[in-house]
């Protein structure tokens, strides 16, 4: 941590002094993300957040932002200051500075913020309009309905008991929490992304590619683009808010037009940000205004001078629009394509927001045999309907202007770019594929051929891929690439007459090219030459036929009806006795290299597999330690008990990145007894023995003969390594020395210990009842190594127990560190790990199997790679509903005194015990005003926090006077007394109050009161105490005027009541 850290969390002024003008110091982060700005603004230090504006635009770990800070609570002179620095918007959760200024009612903030951030959403769909109006703030609420007719994306649960489902508005929130807000009407109907779950994880996907300037993946997964947008943006918004124009001429014909839930468009989000070429490649976006009726134009005036005046230079360049006929009036253009021989294509879209092509062909100064083409195209065109045939959506003839307009359907992607990014990845085209593509160009010539339509323009680059893989043909002679006559038949190439055969000689050049990666032919002339390439590789059938389709003679071409039989008898000519995928399952149930290679074959060839084939070849595979073929089928693993896991096949194949992902599964053992270590043991994988010598101490079961050994039952690893005689392994195991890291044994080990708690016996077994029963008497309560019935429920994955256990047991930690929810995240433990949230920032306290000292949850899942766990580590724990007995314990130990308040007022029952705990759990939380809710049942205990010094932490003078019996009793983690705690905090009125009843107290480092108020600066609360505490010095011997030697204005009034 930094010194000016340091300063800003110890009240330091003298240090604070000393750091804050050094710009090495300025911006540094300490272990949770925090900049000293966020803890000045954090702890209410405003002098010291002044100073601090410098180390704006910094996020901490949970991704909040000195703003979000600022505007949480309710410094409006620095949200002003804040947001003229800070550029990201959102929290990990999606949260913006302005829901978190609705969320709790400050008006001023909100007022300020509103114009850069309204209209945004969060992770879950929610607005800052809903969140004001969920937390019943009216005023801020009516300053935000232009966010009215926005709805939720996904449910959201909350400790109030309420829940709101997934579609939501603010005016359903507020009729739920039982407030009116004028003018919060009914929502109208907008246009959202209706995807699928999956749809909308791959579209985030490539939002977060756009941030990470990873073009490529951007390129290659265009298919996941949806014209319907989100209210959150889009990632042509993305792009162009970060001035990357590389990724926005990509997104651009996909996107354009598109406006957020505040109505901005990618071009206002450019020109707010400054980005003066992105802003140029989208100037069709000019005339667009946001819901408060500006325009991008209108953005650029609310910006400092330099910057206003070079974008509204680049926004008033003119720009040459495409007239278009009335005809064609629902369309608008969004971009350019490029040109074909004839016309230009561009990208537009139609009122619904449906994205397509539209090809513009100007036939004034064409010859009049290509108008006479442009004529048949127009008339047979809006005809051809087939699935394998690029349909014409509309045609319109301007004869006037001379000018043909053809509308398409838009597809992501063409056969062309699909070879080349494969042939750059280097991969090919299975077997299969290759069939199936030449089945369905076949059928798509062989429906053109039915409207007497011949194909001399079909070439990769004019056969489209659907988002579903399907070959779609655009087969239009005026609309042929540069490169098309490189797949034109001979016959034509010459001039001579020519038929449908042509078209079979381009269909081979085609699948040539799929095969090989590269064109069957450089030039005009080697294509006259008759010299026909050869396809290296492929099935004879395969080649045999291509062979055929370049024949030179017409006539001994194959027909297309010819083709598709070849196609249905598959990859030989004579029809295969056995399908791929029989050979397949054959040779996953066959032994040796051989066996694996041509299963691993035949899978990259392509297989069609039922759900049952995948998870049997998943089992047979990590049975036979395959690992990279197990990998392929990882979605339908099922680990058994007593069966092979994929940690044993990682470990078997020596695949580190997948054992280390499976490491949730040490200690397990299969039918023989023999865990993963063994495995790797005995194929002498040292790396993968390293990584699990904590399965060291466990014993085999059964005899097993492997590698020409028997090894009896009750063998051990090193065991095996002294078998082998392999003298570095034996060492390997040697420094391990059979360590079993005492206090964190498995379960399993464990579950057959003697113990005297009967609720951890009741939590390892999983018995509800017995839990239930003996709650009260033993909870929070450990074994010898700090296990507690809680981290047994976790560590068995007891869903119930751990709902049971929670509210008693939530934020222990053995020996070792580790808590339950570590071990529920272990297990990979999904519903366990929901009810564990809150133990999330804590961390371990010894390094053990893999995990080094200082590990969190959330670590302990990336580097087990567990992703569904991590998604739920990334929440808020706010938003979890616990299922537990008594909620108002929860929600105090949650510390929301709010939902502890509404509980309360919807009538929830507690009993005698109950309300003590709760009365106890608000003083350990520092919550003085909810531990007053239930003070006539508060008990002092020995070697607990009092309610004096929570009172005294909390600056309650109330309190701190109703309570002032208890002066004299020190906090038992520091052993500080509440004047301490007032002196530290600068709080003289209850240093007052308190008197000398507590002074002359030393805590655990022998500072007193006064030693903290002239830490602090305090010099009302020295003067009060210096005359009885000024000359008792700390443990290590420094006196008062030692701490005060910096400080002169301190010095002098203890040298004054010295004199």
């Amino acid at each position: 941590m930094s010194s000016l850290i340091d300063a800003v969390r110890n009240y330091d002024q003298t240090q604070f002094d000393q750091f804050a003008d050094r710009s090495v110091y300025l911006g540094r982060q300490d272990n949770h993300g925090m900049t000293a700005l966020m803890w000045a603004l954090d702890s209410g230090r405003l002098d010291f957040a002044a100073k601090l504006i410098d180390e704006a635009d910094k996020q901490n770990k949970a991704g909040v932002t000195a703003l979000m800070y600022a505007a949480r609570y309710n410094y409006v002179d620095l949200v002003k200051k804040l947001l003229e620095k800070e550029t990201e918007d959102r929290d990990n959760y999606g949260r913006t500075a302005l829901m978190y200024a609705a969320e709790h009612g400050h008006v001023e903030c909100v007022r300020a913020l509103r114009e850069r951030e309204s209209g945004m959403c969060d992770e879950n769909g929610w607005t800052a309009l809903m969140w004001a109006v969920r937390g019943k703030h009216k005023e801020c609420a009516n300053l935000l309905l232009s966010e009215a007719h926005l709805r939720s994306t996904k449910e959201l649960l909350s400790l109030e008991g309420k829940s709101f489902p997934k579609g939501v508005s603010a005016l359903d929130i507020a009729n739920t929490v039982g407030i009116e807000v004028e003018g919060l009407s009914p929502p109208k109907q907008v246009i959202t992304l209706n995807v699928s779950l999956t749809s909308e994880l791959s579209y985030a996907d490539l939002r977060k590619a756009v941030k990470k300037n990873d073009i490529g993946f951007i390129h290659a997964n265009l298919n996941l683009v949806s014209r319907c947008g989100e209210s959150t943006g889009t990632a042509l918004m993305d792009a162009a808010g970060r001035g990357s124009d590389e990724m926005v001429r990509l997104l651009r014909p996909l996107e354009a037009r598109l406006q957020d839930g505040r109505g901005w468009t990618a071009l206002m989000h450019a020109v707010g940000r400054g980005h003066e070429e992105c802003a140029g490649l989208l100037l069709l976006e000019r005339d667009l205004k946001d819901r408060e009726g500006r325009t991008a134009e209108d953005v650029a005036n609310g910006l400092p001078k330099e910057m206003r005046d070079r974008m509204l230079r680049a926004l008033r360049k003119p720009l040459d629009l495409l007239y278009l006929p009335p005809e064609l009036g629902s369309f608008t253009i969004t971009g350019l394509v490029g040109n074909d021989k004839t016309g230009i294509v561009y990208t537009a879209c139609n009122r619904s927001h449906r994205n397509c092509l539209l090809r513009v062909v100007r036939y004034s100064s064409l010859p009049e045999k290509t108008r006479h083409a442009i004529g048949e195209e127009v008339r047979i065109l809006p005809s051809l309907r087939h699935e394998n045939v690029l349909s014409c959506l509309g045609v319109v003839d301007d004869p006037p202007q001379q000018t043909a307009y053809f509308v398409f359907p838009w597809h992501p992607k063409v056969l062309l770019e699909e070879i080349r990014d494969r042939r750059e990845a280097g991969r090919s085209f299975g077997t299969d594929e290759l069939w199936k593509c030449i089945r369905q160009i076949a059928n798509g010539m062989q429906h053109l051929h039915e409207h007497d339509w011949f194909c001399r323009g079909l070439s990769p680059a004019s056969i489209y891929l659907s988002k579903d893989g399907r070959c779609v043909l655009a087969p239009f002679e005026l609309a042929q690439p540069l490169d098309a006559p490189l797949y034109l038949a001979p016959e034509i190439q010459r001039g001579s007459p020519h038929d449908h055969a042509a078209d079979v000689w381009t269909l081979g050049a085609i699948v040539y090219e799929m095969c090989a990666g590269v064109p069957p032919f450089k030039s005009v002339d080697e294509i006259s030459s008759g010299v026909v390439p050869c396809i290296r590789g492929r099935p004879g059938s395969l080649t045999d036929l291509v062979a055929k389709m370049f024949s030179s003679s017409p006539e001994s071409r194959p027909s297309i009806q010819e083709c598709l039989r070849s196609v249905s008898r598959g990859s030989d000519p004579h029809p295969p006795q056995r399908r791929s995928e029989d050979r397949f399952m054959e040779a996953l149930h066959s032994r040796g290299r051989e066996a694996y290679e041509e299963a691993m074959s035949l899978f990259e060839d392509g297989l069609e597999l039922s759900p049952e084939q995948e998870a049997e070849a998943c089992r047979l595979a990590v049975a036979k330690g395959w690992s990279r073929m197990a990998e392929q089928f990882e979605e339908a693993y099922r680990p058994e008990e007593g069966r092979t896991t994929m940690l044993m096949c990682a470990a078997m194949d020596r695949n580190l990145d997948l054992l280390r992902r499976y490491v949730h599964e040490r200690r397990r053992q299969d039918e023989n007894g023999w865990t993963a270590l063994m495995h790797a043991t005995i194929r002498n994988h040292r790396d993968s023995v390293k990584e699990l010598l904590d399965e060291a101490d466990i014993k085999s079961t059964k005899e097993v003969t492997r590698n020409g050994c028997t090894f009896p039952a009750g063998t051990t690893a090193k065991d095996i390594a002294k078998r082998l005689q392999d003298e570095k392994l034996i060492r390997v195991f040697s420094k391990h020395n059979g360590r079993s890291n005492a206090g964190f044994h498995e379960r399993t080990d464990r579950a057959s210990e003697r113990v005297d708690n009967p609720l951890i016996d009741a939590a390892k077994n999983g018995r509800n009842g017995d839990v239930r029963r003996y709650l009260n008497e033993y909870g929070g309560k450990s074994d010898k190594d700090g296990w507690t019935a809680l981290m047994y429920a976790a560590d068995g994955g007891y869903y119930r127990c751990v709902s049971l256990l929670v509210e008693k047991e939530v934020g222990l930690q053995n020996k070792d560190g580790w808590t339950a929810l570590m071990l529920a995240v272990r297990r990979g433990d999904v519903p366990c790990t929901e009810l564990l949230l809150y133990e999330k920032d804590l961390r371990t306290t010894e390094s053990w199997g893999g995990f080094p000292e200082g590990s969190t949850a959330e670590s302990i899942a990336k580097g087990m790679r567990l992703d569904p766990v991590l998604g739920v580590l990334r929440r808020k724990p706010i938003d979890i509903v616990i299922p537990c007995e008594n909620a108002v314990l929860y929600a105090i130990n949650s510390r929301r005194p709010d939902i502890v308040e509404r509980l309360l007022k919807e009538g929830q029952e507690l009993t005698a015990e109950e309300e003590e705990a709760c009365c106890r759990a608000a003083i350990l939380k520092n919550l003085p005003e909810v531990a007053a809710r239930f003070e006539r049942s508060y008990r002092r205990r020995e070697g607990e926090p009092t309610m004096l010094i929570c009172a005294a932490r909390n600056g309650d003078v109330e309190l701190a006077r109703k309570y002032i019996n208890e002066a004299g009793c020190q906090n038992p983690s520091d052993g500080r007394t509440a004047t301490m705690i007032a002196a530290r905090k600068g709080d003289d009125e209850i240093v007052r109050i308190l008197g000398d009843r507590e002074l002359g107290m030393q805590d655990k480092d022998g500072k007193t009161a006064l030693i903290y108020a002239i830490e602090r600066g305090a010099k009302d609360i020295v003067m009060l105490l210096a005359e009885k505490e000024k000359d008792i010095p700390d443990k290590s011997g420094k006196t008062p005027r030692e701490y005060a030697a910096r400080r002169p204005e301190i010095l002098a009034v203890l040298e004054q009541d010295a004199v």
